[in-house]
């Protein structure tokens, strides 16, 4: 009989609290009636045009004015300008140079596009011809895996999860242009200790540099770009709804994995606000779940009096938002409908 550490009870632990909230977040809703109105439209709005090219929105970029989509299903990056007319399409599954095995996120800067793809990078110039492919640091971790990918002026910043000596932890890791490796930050729990909020962390852009934390905390903190600490910005505006029955079932089973490997649990009885922060406009804007959906997703920012202002667009299964374009998609059986919206001048 294999003997359990607890450095691998907490482990199994985590990894299982992760597949929970991707369940959520990953698999769409099937599509229902189209007469509500708009803003609470849950399958695409009528004239929505369909991709039957695409097979999932995994990420996505803007660059340029060209919107580089990653379809991780498809193991591709799909090119699509403004007005929504897909220009060409780019990768394919396999272990050769510049194919993916499982792409998981996707930057731009300069002329050059990247994909992240478990413990390797991909370049590719903005045609998608294969520009170099090589293996990223994840700042001293063993056993972790880079879960998100940021292009910065001082270089790509790296959003590590790391299962080492028996903790959950998530550092920001540079990757400068000079090919030096720097981390920047970290969040990690004690070990012997699971934190359920720190199943998911998110990293994204800001004026001063970029803001990191975890959704379920009540702020963010913000980061120079060499990493110094100058604050942080707080989303206790945002409402937050009670976990679902589906997913506390769920950690049923996790509690009592965490019991019987002495391992201690700590968890809340309500979801993190939401499930990503972008900028738009030059503010930062968050997707959040529907209280009555909560795989539909709509884009909020801040108030001048600090209430919640949802941006007008229709809710979607997925969106990302860059400048003021924001990218908005639903899945269907033939294909993905997708939409781009300007938001104009902010």
């Amino acid at each position: 009989m294999a003997i359990v550490t607890v450095a691998g009870a907490a482990a199994i632990v985590i990894w299982g609290v992760i597949e929970i909230a991707r369940t959520r977040i990953d698999n769409g809703p099937g599509a229902i009636g189209t007469e509500a109105a708009e803003d609470t439209l849950v399958v695409a709005p009528p004239g929505t045009r369909l991709y039957s090219e695409v097979f999932s929105v995994s990420d996505a970029v803007l660059h340029r004015g060209t919107w580089f989509v990653l379809d991780r299903r498809a193991t591709q990056v799909h090119r699509f300008d403004e007005s929504g007319t897909l220009l060409g399409s780019f990768g394919r599954r396999g272990e050769g140079p510049g194919e993916f095995r499982r792409p998981a996120a996707i930057a731009s800067r300069g002329d050059t596009v990247f994909v992240l793809d478990g413990g390797d990078l991909h370049s590719f110039d903005l045609d998608g011809s294969r520009l170099a492919d090589r293996t990223v640091e994840l700042g001293g971790c063993a056993t972790g895996a880079a879960r998100d990918l940021l292009a910065q002026p001082m270089g790509l910043l790296l959003l590590v999860n790391c299962r080492d000596a028996g903790r959950m932890t998530w550092m920001v890791v540079l990757e400068a242009n000079d090919g030096s490796y720097r981390t920047l930050a970290v969040l990690g729990s004690d070990p012997g200790v699971v934190d359920v909020g720190m199943a998911n962390a998110v990293l994204g852009a800001h004026a001063r540099g970029f803001v990191f934390g975890l959704p379920g905390n009540n702020c963010l903190d913000i980061f120079g770009p060499q990493g110094a600490a100058l604050g942080a910005v707080c989303h206790d505006w945002i409402e937050r709804l009670p976990v679902p029955k589906e997913v506390e079932n769920g950690m049923a089973r996790v509690r009592e994995r965490a019991r019987m490997s002495g391992i201690r649990l700590v968890e809340s009885n309500l979801l993190p606000p939401f499930t990503q922060i972008m900028s738009v406009g030059g503010e930062l804007a968050y997707q959040v779940p529907l209280p009555d959906d909560l795989e539909t997703f709509r884009l909020l920012r801040r108030g001048p009096t600090g209430e919640a202002v949802a941006f007008p667009l229709p809710v979607a299964e997925g969106l990302f938002a860059a400048d003021n374009s924001v990218l908005l998609w639903w899945e269907g059986v033939d294909g993905m409908r997708i939409a781009i919206r300007n938001l104009g001048a902010s």
